[in-house]
């Protein structure tokens, strides 16, 4: 079997000629949704500086990124691609996967008392009040 492998910059932004600057420009905070992961989430979570499950987003993470590497072991890519956090009502992470990832030590923030958002909703305020990423632009890429 042939495996393909394609890499693209095209989510990033262009690096600046100062190579301070190019690490500062490639960093981002990464939301992952209950929708399928596109093929290139490893690229966008490799120079991403905070990555954020919201909610069911946790059971795509732990269901589908290792069938982006078929060749090596599941658990491996699980622990390789942890979340920094895990925030929403927690109406939809099945409980193994909540588990999993707070036995690596996941933060695990439940908003269920907050019916009136969204859990993409709350990742965004969640992220907006994080002091170091106060001024930080929030752009959100769908598929």
């Amino acid at each position: 079997m042939e495996i393909m492998t394609h890499t693209s910059t095209f989510l990033l932004p262009n690096p600046p000629l100062d190579k301070a600057a190019a690490a500062a420009a490639l960093t981002y905070v990464l939301v992952v949704l209950n929708r399928r992961l596109p093929r290139f989430t490893p690229l966008l979570w490799k120079h991403a500086q905070l990555r954020i499950c919201a909610d069911g987003g946790a059971n795509r993470l732990y269901d589908e990124l290792p069938q982006l590497f078929p060749d090596e072991d599941a658990l491996e890519i699980r622990k390789r691609y942890k979340p920094n956090s895990i925030k929403g009502d927690m109406d939809s992470i099945r409980d193994e996967v909540l588990g999993f990832y707070k036995d690596l030590g996941t933060e695990v923030i439940d908003a269920s008392d907050d019916q009136d958002t969204t859990d993409l909703h709350k990742c965004v305020a969640y992220i907006q009040d994080m002091p170091n990423l106060k001024n930080q632009e929030v752009e959100l890429i769908r598929k």
